[in-house]
């Protein structure tokens, strides 16, 4: 999660980082466990160690993705990456963790 720099200097989010922070919230109160990698580290290389970690869906906001709202993304076994809007991809996302008997509930 995104939060006090170790070293003390205080909040160290960017604009990517504010983006993450906020997509945070509302996915772990719909029960997706979403963790944020806001290491000082290149985007590539973060993205490699999670999909060798076998993470079944990345989401990846750089620089240009907070500056649009856009987030790219990634799904674990599956060639390239998807851009589109922030909240499309939530949404979405939340759509597809909702448990089925839960979707006939609420269609019901």
């Amino acid at each position: 999660m995104a939060g006090p720099d170790p070293g003390g200097g205080g909040d160290h989010r960017v604009g990517s980082g504010r983006l993450c922070a906020k997509a945070g919230g509302p996915a772990q109160g719909a029960g997706i466990r979403a963790e944020i990698d806001t290491r000082n580290e290149k985007i590539n290389y973060k993205v490699r160690e999670h999909s060798v970690g076998k993470v079944p869906l990345l989401f990846v906001v750089g620089k240009r993705e907070a500056e649009e709202g856009t987030v790219s993304v990634r799904r674990l076994g599956t060639e390239g990456q998807k851009v589109e809007p922030f909240m499309d991809a939530l949404v979405a996302l939340m759509a597809e963790a909702t448990a089925p008997d839960l979707k006939a509930a609420k269609a019901a």
